[in-house]
């Protein structure tokens, strides 16, 4: 039984699911009572904890079907996750613009937009930079350690910072 919190002045729900939290869409009393059913608490934590703890590592079609079709490909699913993994390259990217633009364009496609985030990891440190889809990842570090530019950038910075929590990601600019 998802977790609800009422709102006063129009008589909705707000729903709350262990794998992906608080929900978009407000709930009516009569739609929760036609998908759900009332228990006691106690009744409902294991499953509520068995789902949240699932939900860590394994995507909703896993979950709920037993397989994932993306994941017996061997590609990774993100569906219903509450942690992902993403990869920032930052430090001073202008100088290697144009060589991550290629890669991310011969890895992922042509339409491929580069796109510049703002974040904070969990120990609080603020960092600027590109998002990496996680197919480009190699073939970038291959191409940039393998430049005199990318020697520096290494020195100065971590090319690359994964970053659990999807929350503390903020667009800056699609770019």
């Amino acid at each position: 039984n998802p977790k609800q919190q009422y709102n006063p002045k129009k008589k909705l729900f707000l729903i709350y699911r262990p794998n992906t939290g608080k929900q978009l869409k407000l709930e009516t009393c009569a739609d929760l009572k036609k998908k759900y059913k009332k228990v006691p608490s106690e009744d409902a934590l294991p499953h509520w904890l068995e789902q949240y703890n699932s939900s860590a590592d394994t995507c909703t079609h896993a979950y709920w079907r037993g397989n994932c079709k993306k994941a017996g490909l061997g590609l990774v699913c993100e569906v219903g996750l509450r942690c992902r993994t993403y990869y920032v390259l930052c430090g001073s990217v202008l100088s290697v613009w144009t060589k991550v633009e290629g890669v991310l364009a011969s890895v992922s496609g042509t339409n491929v937009k580069m796109q510049i985030v703002r974040l904070r990891t969990e120990d609080g440190q603020r960092i600027v930079g590109l998002i990496i889809p996680a197919n480009c990842v190699s073939p970038l570090v291959n191409l940039l350690s393998t430049s005199d530019q990318s020697q520096q950038l290494a020195v100065q910075q971590q090319q690359i910072w994964q970053q659990h929590h999807p929350q503390s990601i903020t667009n800056l600019n699609n770019a």
